[in-house]
């Protein structure tokens, strides 16, 4: 039983893991995307892009902490 739960939150752990390298590649092109766009004088709406990306990374991280 206890088995089959460690292999359960192994997998869910190495999951979160590739979550989380997505989710750090998508900060770096929101922040490319971001720079980009200032110099057609254009500025991120609500800097809501970068807020969402960031609270995303953050919420996954503790979720694979508390594992």
């Amino acid at each position: 039983m206890k088995s089959n739960e460690l292999k359960e939150k192994a997998k869910e752990a190495e999951e979160l893991e590739d979550l989380i390298k997505t989710v750090v590649d998508a900060e770096g092109i929101i922040h490319e995307i971001c720079l980009e766009i200032q110099r057609f004088d254009i500025q991120e709406p609500h800097g809501w892009l970068s807020t969402i990306i960031d609270e995303l990374r953050q919420q996954l991280e503790n979720r694979l902490e508390r594992l």
